[in-house]
């Protein structure tokens, strides 16, 4: 929650519509990939193989995520606007 207040309140407007945007993308293609495999794998049989899959692309996820944000050095050195988020409550 915090994080959203965050983009919401200190990320240009149109960052965050596009942020917003390709999150709901990368969702829904999510989405129809477990469904296509969950329709191939649908034996009860198969149920540890679906574990593995959704356990591997969780952490596959986590790690994709890790490596982007701490990859991200542009705009940590800006610190102009740290006044306006203090004033608001944010830093």
């Amino acid at each position: 929650m915090i994080s959203f207040v965050l983009l919401v309140q200190a990320v240009d407007p149109a960052v965050v519509s596009s942020v917003s945007s390709a999150e709901v993308s990368l969702c829904s293609l999510s989405e129809l990939v477990m469904l296509g495999i969950a329709a191939i794998a649908s034996d009860p049989s198969s149920f540890g193989l679906l574990v593995g899959l959704s356990s591997g692309t969780v952490i596959a996820a986590a790690v994709v995520y890790s490596v982007w944000v701490y990859g991200q050095t542009s705009g940590l050195e800006d610190t102009e606007h740290m006044p306006q988020m203090a004033a608001r409550g944010l830093a």
